[in-house]
């Protein structure tokens, strides 16, 4: 689908109860690509990115 011309993608995540956030970014490394997807940012500001790097989720 990826190479049919679609400019965009929905991935629904709404079933992940939040126990586990590591295995749907490893399905979605592909689609997010390379780089930071977001962070753990704490009261004080201190933010923990997460990243994805050749396909597969970092902290």
């Amino acid at each position: 689908m990826d190479h049919a011309g679609a400019c965009g993608w929905a991935v629904d995540l709404r079933t992940n109860t939040g126990r586990d956030m590591w295995s749907p970014l490893a399905s979605a490394g592909p689609i997010l690509g390379a780089g930071v997807v977001g962070a753990l940012v704490e009261a004080d500001g201190t933010r923990t990115p997460w990243t994805i790097e050749s396909g597969t989720p970092r902290q």
